[in-house]
This record gives C-alpha cells, structure tokens and sequence, in this order.
C-alpha cells in the first residue's frame, strides 16, 4: 500500500527505497525487481532532460537554470507579458491582426483574476487596453461577416469589463448585424450538427457557443437580441458521450481532445473568472490531471514532443489551480518544475520570437502565454459577478444536458482510436517467456507493437466452451481448473472488432448496433444503460473459458499489471489500467454459427493499447477488472 501511494504521490525515489528494502528481505521477488527496473528506467529518462540530455533534449534546455519561487514566478509572469505584448505591437502589429481578440485574453484573463491593488493587475488592464483600441478601429473598417460579429461580441465584452459605463465604438454595427439573426441561429454549425464533428471543429465551435453566453451575461443590453441564440447547454449536450483521448503527441487529435476538455474547463468558469472545483464536473478534472500528468512523462521521455508538451502541461495546471488545487501539491510542483525546464532568456518560455524557427504567430506566443498563465497569481476571493453568473447557468447546463454524466474511465477512449479504418495493430508475434511480475508464464514483446490477439476458448468446457453465469461462479468459487481462464463478453470499450459484416476492422459500437437492432440480427438480449452504452445479458454465448495453451491461445498468458495490487471495482484501477496495462480488450461481432444473417458477440481480442510505448523487451499485460483478488496480502498490494 506504501508503495502505490508512493506511486500515485510520484515520489518516485522514495519508492525505489521500498523495492530495495523488499529486495533485501525476499531478493527472489520478481514483481519487486521489475518495478525498480521500471523506476530506474523513469527516473533516468527524467534526469536526462534535466541534466541536459543529448539531441534535441538540448534546444529546449534554459540557457539560466530557475529556482521555483513566488517572487520569481512574479517576475517570470511579468517579463513573459511583456515580450508577448511587445512582439503584438511590433510590424504595425501584424501578430496583433492575426490573433484578433485572442490577444486581448492574454492581458484580460491575467487581470480579472489578479487581486485588486496588485501592480500586475494594473498593467495587464494597461496592455488589453491598448489592444483593443488597435483591434477595434481595424474592425469598424470594411463588411462583417459572421467571423467578425464574433469578433466585435468579444471585443465589447472586454471593453465593457475593463472599463465599464465608456462608449463602445462597435456598438451600433454590432446590433445592426446581429439583427439579422433574429429568427435563426448565428452559430456557424447548428446544435444538431456538432456530434459529427472533430475535437478541433468542436472547439471552433464550442467558442462561438461560449461567446453569446458571456456576452448576453456581460451586457444585459444585448440580451434580448441574443435571447434566441444556443448557448452551453446546446453544445454541453452533443458532448455528453463523447470520450477522449490520452496523450500522444505523434497523432495531433490527442492533443486537440485535451485542449477541448480544457477549454470545456474554461467556458464552465470564463477562464478562471470565477472559482470552480473538481466536484462541478469530476471525470472532465479527473482527466485533465490524468493528461497533464502524462504529459510530463511524455515531455520528458521524447525530445520532439517537448513543446507540445509544455503548451498542454502549462494548460493542465493553470485549470487545475482554477479548480481549487494546492499550489505545492505533488502534480503542481512537478509542472511547475517541467515549465521551468523550458525557460529561455527574457521571460520566453519553449521558444522566443528570435528563435529563427518558422511558424505562425499563434504558435511563437502560445508556449509562453500558457507558461505565464499557469504560474501567475490568483484572486483569493471569488467575486467576479459576470463569472459567476456564467458559472451558475453553466452548472445547470451540465446537469440538463448530461455532460456531468461518467466517470473518467466511461469518458476516455483506451485504444483511442478516431477512424475505423486506423491501423493500430503491429506484426510482430509476441513469446510466452516466464512473467517478470508474478513468476508462470507472461506474454513479451521484443520491441515492437503485436498484433490483434483473439483470447481463444476451450471447447472442452461447457457447451462448445461457452458457459452460464451460474456455471462461471461456481469455476471462480471453488477455483476449479480453469477459473483463471474465464472470460465475459462486454460491449463496455464503446468499438468491436467488426467481422459479421468486414474483414475484421474496428467499427463503433454506435455506429453498427442500432441498425442490426432494428434489422433484428442480434442473437443476444442487449440492454442500453442510461448512459447510451450497451450491456450483454442473459446466458447466451457472453462467456467462455480460454485456452490454456501457450501454442495455440497466446493471448491466455498476458497477466494484468495491477492484479495482486487492488481489485477492479476499486475506483484507482479504473485511473491506473490506462498508464499501467498495453493491451485492451476489445469485443468481436461475428456471424452466429446457428444463422449466418444472425450477429452475436461471442469473442474478446487484445489490441495494443494506443500511446503506449513499444522500445525494448517488455511483458505485456491486460486489465482483467478482476473483483476478488488472492493477492491482497502481497507486500505491494
């Protein structure tokens, strides 16, 4: 228990000093020596970028190391704002242009969560300022279409809040143009259009929804030519079975599912305008820590994957200090630490504007923008009325529209895929070798991603190796032969493997189901759970007992990871199978063999886990989500 605490806490050091104080007491622990070798290999990967590394560790290396502080994050925070506002206004202020209102947040969001009387507070209301009075006389110039309505419902947004009772120049434009929108909806993708799009198109999207929520909240005389409009709860609701992806930063849509899920996050509060808690939306914070948590390791293990990491880890932190969390927790600290790694000269952080490198505006500040974000100082006292009132009406609409719905392992995707057609499975066959974890046999690979492996059944048993749920729970009481073995079918991973009507590829589950369901071609009874997922019941060919032939049924010899260590209805398995176990389990559609026009669920596969990382000999392993555990007196459970 120590040492999973110690784990969870990322003390990794000091759980090194347990496996070794093990070791000396039992030097045969197998399960022992593979989690020191696994810390050792972490904790080497760490010291390298922190050391300097090799490569292009270096590039991303600070030229001046910094010693983590409240008056050097301060001083940190304020260069940072001003290299960025200095680079806006340079080139007659082409970066300024190109960012539009985006560069008026990077001031304002500073300032309305900054303590009054704070000097800070002062210049970044000076900085936003004489943004906006570029922005806005630019805007008044030519024919607006939807792009600029929004960008002027924005623009009076931040006017009006920096410097409330002045005249807003774009006022009469904007009401002349929103006019025509009286009778139909401004948004450039309707409500019933969002299911259908990318986490890119739906953040695009997401922020028109949020700007004429804030804006009929912010400016009450515009709330009746708004009051037509969607809102949060329309787009909160064509997110309520969306599920995310993990980190990965080689596939962009990783990191677009996160971004999503921040700004989910910052549309709920204005951007940390008003205090939120994990307890408002618990899987959407559960899966930001998750992510901010893997993204450092990510960061750290890959050269190329530093920048990105920096801008989703800085992102990480500065929600999770909005939602309440300690700034000297373990995760906080450990950000904090990963920013600081990528420091450079003036206040930059990742990349500075003379860097040479060949990029978009957005892409130079983002880095740097995020990085001050995360490590300015907050508000204590949470009294920002717009915020509020935004809050509030956000909170009733994640309720009514069941984006509160799920826990954080319902909302991600473990094999993560985005496209059926997605190759996610490797060639190289894995071995059965003697398991590193729990002594028997285990399954490794030798460096590279395995194939799809079907968990084959033994016919022997039962009927044609398919068995009752009486049946199963007598094998698993008794530990009779081949309980270990037994296997039940669950549509619970959301995709199949498709091959009643393809060659096996992997399919939704909602995009197949509810046409075999109304074309009657399902053999077994299904059940749809409140939440939109689907449930296997009934005795029906749902369970069998596996092959235990290492020959024929390879996949029988994958041990799970966390098994000895906590059981699978432990709300702590559901948060460490992901980062723990490299294969999923992924049920298989098939024709029945009683009726070839008939399609039953008959059969598990494990894919390889998407992410995971496939360098050197490693065991494979599986979550079993196994309730009752022999193992709980081990010494690491």
């Amino acid at each position: 228990a120590e040492f999973v605490q110690l784990i969870q806490d990322r003390k990794y050091k000091e759980a090194l000093v347990v496996c070794d104080e093990i070791l000396c007491d039992d030097p045969e622990s197998a399960v022992t020596q593979a989690y020191r070798d696994h810390l050792m290999q972490t904790l080497r990967g760490m010291e390298q970028v922190l050391d300097g590394g090799e490569g292009e560790v270096e590039k991303f290396q600070p030229v001046i190391r910094v010693q983590d502080s409240v008056s050097t994050r301060r001083e940190w925070v304020t260069q940072g704002l001003e290299r960025i506002f200095e680079y806006l206004m340079q080139r007659k202020h082409e970066a300024l242009k190109a960012l539009g209102e985006q560069a008026v947040a990077i001031f304002f969001e500073v300032w309305v969560d900054t303590e009054d009387g704070d000097l800070l507070k002062e210049k970044t209301r000076s900085m936003a300022e004489s943004c906006l009075d570029n922005l806005e006389v630019d805007l008044l110039q030519g024919e607006w279409t939807i792009v600029e309505i929004f960008e002027a419902l924005n623009l009076m947004r931040y006017r009006n809040e920096l410097d409330p009772g002045s005249i807003q120049v774009l006022t009469h434009k904007v009401e002349d143009s929103t006019r025509q929108y009286a009778k139909k909806p401004m948004v450039t993708v309707k409500p019933a259009a969002l299911g259908g799009l990318t986490a890119d198109q739906l953040l695009d999207a997401g922020l028109e929804y949020y700007a004429l929520e804030i804006t009929a909240v912010a400016m009450p005389h515009l709330r009746k030519a708004l009051s037509s409009q969607p809102g949060l709860r329309d787009f909160f609701k064509a997110l309520r079975r969306r599920r995310f992806a993990l980190p990965d930063h080689r596939d962009s849509e990783s990191t677009s599912d996160f971004y999503l899920a921040t700004h989910l996050v910052y549309f709920y509060n204005n951007y940390n305008g008003a205090k939120s808690r994990h307890s408002d939306i618990p899987w959407l914070f559960d899966y930001i820590r998750l992510c901010t948590e893997l993204w450092i390791l990510e960061g750290n293990r890959s050269p190329t994957a530093k920048l990105t990491a920096l801008d989703c880890v800085a992102e990480g932190l500065d929600v999770l200090l909005g939602a309440g969390a300690e700034v000297d927790e373990p995760l906080c600290k450990e950000a904090r630490s990963f920013v600081w790694q990528t420091a450079r000269p003036g206040g930059w952080f990742g990349i500075s504007a003379d860097s040479g490198r060949e990029m978009d505006h957005y892409d130079i500040l983002h880095p740097t923008w995020t990085a001050v974000h995360a490590l300015r100082p907050r508000r204590t006292v949470d009294d920002h009325r717009p915020s509020q009132v935004l809050r509030d009406a956000a909170a009733e609409a994640a309720v009514t529209s069941g984006l509160l719905d799920g826990s954080l392992c319902d909302r991600i995707w473990h094999l993560g895929l985005k496209d059926p057609d997605d190759a996610i499975g490797g060639t190289a066959q894995p071995k059965v070798c003697n398991s590193v974890m729990y002594g028997g046999r285990g399954l490794f690979s030798e460096g590279a991603k395995p194939p799809p492996l079907e968990y084959k059944r033994d016919t022997a048993y039962g009927q044609d190796g398919f068995i009752t749920e009486t049946q199963s729970e007598e094998m698993w009481g008794s530990k009779s032969p081949g309980a270990e073995y037994i296997m039940e079918v669950s549509l619970d991973e959301g995709w199949i493997r498709d091959e009643f009507c393809g060659d096996g590829r992997l399919r939704r589950l909602d995009e197949v189901l509810p046409q075999w369901m109304s074309e009657g071609r399902c053999t077994q009874e299904l059940v749809q759970r409140k939440d939109g997922t689907w449930e296997l019941r009934g005795d029906h060919r749902t369970a069998y007992v596996g092959l235990n032939d290492p020959d024929r049924n390879p996949a029988a010899m994958a041990n799970d990871a966390l098994f000895g260590q906590m059981c699978g209805n432990d709300e702590r398995y559901a948060e460490l199978d992901p980062r723990c176990n490299s294969l999923v389990m992924v049920p298989c559609a098939r024709a029945s063999p009683e009726d070839a026009t008939k399609v039953e669920f008959s059969a598990i596969f494990f894919y390889p886990r998407r992410g995971w990382r496939w360098q050197g000999r490693q065991e494979l392993t599986v979550g079993y989500w196994w309730e009752l555990n022999e193992y709980k007196g081990s010494r690491l459970g």
